[in-house]
């Protein structure tokens, strides 16, 4: 692991000093500032407020370069339509400089990313991994209120609140959210994401919307209750990736999921519904009786109504990846039908390093028939 501290530089990561109101008068990062991350379009620091040492907060440096300007406004713009919600990242000030709004001021969140968590303990109990699920849902369940799609949620751009606690989580990284036209919600057909989380009619390249955010909801809660991902293609390989999603190659094979419960694993099943419109909004999702119940004896919950998806109106292998197919669940049979588990392949382990996002130039079903390929560069 590299070193998180580095010497300050010049020009100062604060930016300019030259006036009352500048970031570099509010606050300060230290002659070696802690670095606390590194993405495609940013780097974050951990700084504090000058008047006050022990408040702390996380500087967002962006890139100069187009893209990450780019990606900075629109970050900044989602995070402001947001406004407060305990499950997401909160913007604090930021710097405009231009031509770049470089700077972004949030809270801090000290216990790193849920993916580097996941991989520390190797797979969460199912009670802590109810726990954070909810607490994402209620975090998209928010968003998608307020118009907003994230398009990249994954364990990488969750973050835990304090390193002394593994379920209190935030929402992060709107770089490449989409926030919709007022009164409607978000549509889209641009081709982004991370490619473990991407859901079928992204990669098929249909119109797509919140229900995407359901999908990535679904593969994390599949990795932090097993380590591993539901969807890879053998070591890595994108077009197998690729198919394994569209095809639904979805298994609760291996011992991580000997433990765990028939609710648990139902959730996941309607969460990764290939027909979209089958799948549940957040909202919904949040009432399924794993959700509701977690903790109790399974026998005691009987739920008298079906667990259905419901359209809302509007106001990402030791996190390991992998696994083939169980039966799509039908949320037509009451009170739910569970999802069987077939074969005895063992699901690939969760990768190594982060997903990163991609935003291809190339044609997703191309991938799928072969007359394309892809390498890993990022476009």
């Amino acid at each position: 692991m590299g070193n998180i501290f580095e010497p300050q530089c010049t020009p100062s990561l604060l930016g300019p000093d030259d006036n009352e109101g500048s970031l570099k008068a509010k606050y300060e990062l230290g002659m070696f500032p802690k670095r606390l991350g590194q993405g495609q379009f940013s780097k974050a620091y951990e700084c504090s407020s000058r008047d006050s040492h022990e408040e702390a907060y996380a500087l967002k440096v962006f890139f100069q370069d187009a893209d990450a300007a780019d990606h900075a406004k629109n970050e900044l713009r989602v995070l402001r339509v947001l406004g407060h919600h305990p499950r997401i990242i909160r913007v604090v000030e930021c710097d405009r400089e231009e031509p770049f709004p470089l700077r972004l001021v949030l809270e801090l969140c000290r216990g790193g990313q849920l993916f580097d968590r996941i991989k520390e303990r190797g797979r969460y109990d199912e009670q802590d991994a109810c726990a954070v699920t909810r607490q994402i849902l209620e975090a998209v369940a928010f968003m998608h209120g307020r118009g907003v799609m994230h398009r990249d949620l994954k364990p990488e751009n969750i973050l835990l609140v304090s390193e002394d606690n593994d379920i209190d989580i935030k929402v992060c990284d709107f770089g490449i959210a989409k926030v919709a036209d007022r009164g409607f919600m978000p549509r889209s057909t641009s081709f982004l994401g991370s490619d473990y989380y991407l859901a079928p009619e992204m990669i098929r390249q249909e119109e797509y919307g919140p229900e995407v955010d359901v999908w990535a909801a679904g593969v994390s809660t599949y990795a932090v209750l097993s380590g591993t991902l539901p969807f890879m293609g053998e070591g890595g390989d994108l077009r197998q990736t690729y198919e394994k999603i569209v095809e639904r190659d979805l298994k609760f094979d291996g011992e991580a999921w000997e433990d765990k419960s028939e609710l648990a694993m139902d959730f996941v099943s309607q969460m990764l519904l290939v027909q979209r419109d089958k799948r549940p909004n957040a909202a919904t999702a949040l009432h399924h009786p794993w959700l509701v119940h977690c903790g109790l004896d399974e026998d005691t919950v009987q739920p008298q109504v079906p667990f259905r998806s419901q359209r809302p109106l509007i106001a990402g292998p030791q996190l390991s990846m992998g696994s083939p197919p169980s039966v799509i669940c039908s949320t037509r049979q009451a009170p739910y039908m569970l999802p069987q588990r077939t074969g005895d392949e063992a699901p690939a382990s969760f990768p190594s390093v982060r997903t990163d996002m991609i935003a291809r130039k190339i044609s997703a079903p191309a991938v799928l028939n072969g007359s394309q390929r892809v390498g890993t560069s990022i476009v």
